[in-house]
């Protein structure tokens, strides 16, 4: 939460914030590995990009959870394999090809 602007702060969870929500992109050629029980975290309307031809092995117990208000774009020709999951918390927008991954919707307790 460094701050990056003098103006315009963005509100998240009650709060000014001085600065853009992360975004990674993993672009052509690009490869993630997940290894067991490791789990990247998307919050405060961060997003992750796959591009075409980049790819994500996720390995027994990893996860990507994608929190509210963030999310998780996934081209038709980039690869998500293995047996980790991807969670999704309500309010999360997702553009992926469901049918190749195991997705899980969990909602929010308070």
């Amino acid at each position: 939460l460094t701050p990056q602007r003098p103006m315009d702060p963005l509100r998240i969870k009650g709060e000014n914030v001085f600065t853009d929500p992360s975004s990674i992109t993993i672009n052509y050629g690009a490869n993630i590995v997940m290894r067991k029980r490791s789990s990247m975290v998307l919050d405060n309307r961060s997003s992750l990009i796959l591009k075409p031809g980049s790819q994500i092995s996720l390995e027994r117990g990893s996860k990507i959870i994608v929190g509210d208000s963030c999310s998780l774009l996934i081209h038709t020709e980039a690869e998500i394999t293995g047996n980790g999951k991807i969670i999704l918390h309500r309010g999360a927008s997702t553009d992926m090809k469901e049918e190749s991954v195991e997705v899980r919707v969990k909602s929010l307790r308070k």
